[in-house]
């Protein structure tokens, strides 16, 4: 008698939420689990909110112009100011979003990008990276060989109450469906130093635009300004190696069993899920 594994069992019961309409594929995530692996704390900041990291839907649609990617949180996303120069003001969201996707034809990639510290079952051959500052997070992988042409960093960004919304081009995830998807969400760094000894290091790469997770509390931090008073998450348990992700489209449970799974050397794999061409 064959055997379900329980971590086929539960990712049947993910994808038994899934829905197929037209040429769209959506699914669910379960509420209240931007913690990582079930630790991770936000510093005392008036524009960090928990539920605008708490991913509960992604949406999959292809229309004549592309693919179009929606990303749906707990609550409504604000948008806040940030200075990242002396004369500039942005209007920014907190998330950062990743979206992997196994497209086949091509040598995979199993890293997730700079600064998650994840891998990604199977590997992926293109990403989609939706981001409040998208010059920085293209900036992040700009020195990264093999990872420029296998992303796209998305332009615009479109704010639609608790979702994000983008285009990406037919000529980069091509006309066939994805085999799988894989997606992280990261609480976003707007600082960075640009000096030249940190860019010789690779730190200032490595960071990947998203807010690090240390084992020290952030305490009266900022968004924006000086990067050695920047906010950063807390609750590594144990501290080194650990991811840097607060939430993935994972079955309820597998989360916090992914994320908790690392060493220093080794970092934690999250799965991705298997899409399927949806009937037109």
């Amino acid at each position: 008698m064959n055997k379900t594994s329980p971590m086929t069992l539960a990712l049947l019961v993910l994808l038994s939420g899934c829905a197929h309409t037209g040429a769209a594929w959506r699914i669910n995530d379960p509420a209240a689990d931007a913690r990582g692996p079930g630790s991770f704390e936000l510093p005392a900041h008036h524009d960090l909110r928990r539920d605008e990291l708490d991913l509960r839907r992604v949406e999959l649609a292809r229309t004549n112009d592309g693919w179009k990617i929606e990303i749906t949180f707990a609550s409504r996303l604000h948008l806040f100011e940030i200075r990242p120069a002396r004369d500039e003001v942005r209007r920014v969201f907190l998330p950062t979003v990743d979206v992997y996707f196994r497209t086949g034809g091509e040598e995979p990639v199993f890293d997730a990008l700079p600064g998650r510290r994840v891998r990604i079952a199977g590997g992926w051959q293109r990403a989609v990276v939706i981001s409040p500052l998208p010059e920085l997070s293209a900036e992040a992988i700009r020195g990264k060989r093999g990872l420029r042409q296998r992303v796209f960093v998305a332009p615009h960004a479109k704010v639609a109450g608790r979702s994000l919304r983008t285009l990406v081009p037919l000529e980069f995830l091509g006309e066939r469906w994805p085999e799988a998807v894989a997606v992280l969400v990261c609480a976003s760094a707007f600082t960075s130093s640009f000096r030249i000894v940190d860019r010789l290091r690779d730190e200032w790469e490595s960071g990947g635009a998203i807010m690090p997770v240390l084992a020290y509390p952030s305490g009266d931090c900022r968004l924006d300004g000086d990067p050695a008073r920047a906010c950063h998450l807390t609750g590594c348990k144990p501290c080194g190696g650990h991811p840097q992700v607060v939430d993935v489209l994972a079955p309820e449970g597998l989360q916090q069993s992914w994320l908790s799974d690392y060493t220093v050397d080794r970092p934690a794999t999250v799965e991705a899920l298997e899409i399927g061409a949806p009937s037109e």
